[in-house]
């Protein structure tokens, strides 16, 4: 077996074990006190999760921009927007260089959920991540901040050193 073979039977391994300490994780995280308002998310589907995350990043997007960074038609974005209206969570209104256009945004109620949600689940893993000497806390967070760097960056590449 040659080097490149070793490499990528070894990444492999180390996948499986990253993604049982990622489930893990999920496990012990889940076990933290929820954020008040939790027990909207149960209603919500992934992608609409997403919406609200990059809206409250780039409010007054337009529908047709989040539909394509969500990978979704226009109808699926239509329909999961009707229902985060219907949960007083997001605002749609006319845009106003183009009356054919919706732009989004989200509601005071939606703000509050999505920034409740973070500072819990942060809190979550200040909490796991405590468990390891700030060296070690430093070294995960920059591994891993590297590994998406390289993989966006190049989405495909394939290393090993």
């Amino acid at each position: 077996m040659d080097s490149v073979s070793r490499d990528s039977v070894e990444t492999q391994e180390l996948a499986m074990r990253f993604l049982r300490v990622f489930e893990e994780s999920f496990k012990l995280l889940g076990r933290h006190k929820p954020p008040p308002g939790h027990e909207l998310f149960k209603d919500l589907k992934f992608n609409q999760m997403r919406a609200m995350q990059i809206l409250y990043h780039e409010p007054g997007m337009p529908q047709k921009e989040l539909a394509e960074k969500l990978e979704v038609t226009p109808a699926a974005i239509s329909t999961s927007i009707n229902q985060l209206e219907r949960m007083q969570l997001v605002k749609r209104q006319r845009d106003t260089v183009d009356a054919r256009s919706w732009r989004l945004s989200l509601s005071e109620k939606g703000s509050q959920l999505i920034v409740q949600s973070r500072t819990a689940r942060c809190s979550a893993v200040a909490t796991l991540l405590e468990g390891l000497p700030l060296e070690e806390q430093r070294m995960v967070v920059e591994a891993l901040e590297r590994a998406l760097n390289v993989k966006r960056d190049n989405p495909n590449i394939r290393t090993s050193e």
